[in-house]
């Protein structure tokens, strides 16, 4: 199923934000779900799991509003009957959640903290 022209381009611009630390994403209760408070506008992006909690290949987007009512989602992911499409759009939505991952937790400050305590052993 692809991408409504306008998630597709809200993936992208929040990508490109995201990039340069201009959109923080924040962790949530669920280790594989993130959210960035755009505006009066919350997105939410995450990786969806099995029935045993573990991550799946299947990635969902969601534009929620102030009182968390979901408005727009995506749900992205890539199976036997996927096409080109669908997989770019799974691939875009995985590097995104990547970004996002980071951005929440912080991981360029706590790899450089880290790195000084090392090299002060």
């Amino acid at each position: 199923m692809a991408f409504q022209e306008k998630i597709d381009q809200l993936v992208t611009k929040l990508t490109d934000l995201t990039e340069t630390g201009k959109v923080a994403w924040d962790e949530t209760a669920d280790e594989n779900v993130f959210v960035a408070s755009v505006g009066k506008f919350v997105v939410s992006l995450g990786q969806d799991e099995d029935s045993w909690g573990n991550p799946i290949d299947r990635f969902r987007f969601r534009v929620l509003d102030g009182t968390g009512k979901t408005i727009d989602e995506a749900l992205s992911y890539q199976g036997a009957l996927s096409s080109q499409r669908d997989a770019e759009e799974r691939d875009r939505l995985q590097r995104l959640h990547g970004l996002a991952r980071r951005s929440a937790l912080h991981t360029e400050e706590v790899l450089t903290d880290l790195l000084s305590s090392l090299e002060r052993i």
